[in-house]
């Protein structure tokens, strides 16, 4: 298989973890802008080796066995995984979009997702990205990091072509702030219009720490921000286990 199928395959699997949904060859060629000669061959690749199956309708839906892929990694991810669950829970309970984030040393990534229901909503996929400088979930991250640390991000943001320079002494009061409330919340930071709440999960991913947010239109998490901390909160101490 050549790097640019396996690329399509992951993107086919992720597209399917985004709508939850069995899909027709038309609908994924559509959606990854792919020709659907080759997306009908690449399902049916999948459809043979067990990943993929049909419906009655000829649309195609991941099996189980797509589950067990990653699920010695993380099995706190696994299908009926407690975080997952508690994801969902949120989700119902706030209408917004709900995001679960992991860091790297310069970006933040979307590994899980649950939609909003509601019509106005933060659009975000899995696997997505945000700088650590710009971001809700980015700046939770930095707060836990060294000065040096947030001192590069921020050089690393400031050295990109078009962007608005940061000042370190403003995002350090940010970070000050956050670690005093326990959590972050970021107003038109990464996106105008759009809002976010985060903070930590107590369990950690392969060593990583993970970060939990709520997000969706400016108004809607300007006006309920302290709810949705407060449902956060008691949603992760019912399902989340503390790190001894």
């Amino acid at each position: 298989m050549g790097v640019k199928s396996a690329v399509r395959v992951l993107e086919v699997l992720e597209y399917f973890d985004d709508v939850r949904r069995a899909a027709s060859v038309t609908e994924v060629a559509h959606a990854l802008d792919y020709p659907v000669s080759s997306t009908s061959m690449l399902l049916n690749s999948l459809l043979g080796l067990g990943y993929l199956e049909q419906n009655a309708q000829r649309c195609y839906v991941p099996t189980p066995r797509v589950t067990l892929l990653g699920s010695w990694v993380a099995p706190q991810l696994s299908q009926d995984s407690h975080i997952l669950r508690m994801m969902d829970e949120l989700g119902r309970i706030t209408g917004q979009t709900i995001v679960l984030g992991v860091a790297s040393e310069s970006l933040v990534r979307y590994i899980h997702v649950v939609p909003a229901t509601r019509t106005l909503r933060m659009h975000v996929s899995v696997g997505s990205t945000r700088p650590l400088a710009i971001s809700g979930t980015g700046r939770l991250f930095l707060s836990t990091r060294s000065e040096e640390k947030v001192r590069q991000a921020i050089f690393r943001h400031n050295q990109e072509a078009g962007v608005a320079p940061l000042s370190l002494e403003d995002v350090n009061r940010d970070l000050q702030a956050i670690r005093k409330r326990g959590y972050a919340l970021s107003l038109d930071l990464f996106l105008p219009g759009v809002g976010l709440v985060a903070m930590h999960l107590p369990e950690r991913i392969a060593g990583h720490r993970l970060a939990l947010g709520i997000g969706g239109p400016g108004q809607d998490i300007r006006a309920n921000a302290t709810e949705f901390i407060r449902l956060m909160k008691d949603a992760v101490e019912r399902y989340c286990t503390p790190v001894k």
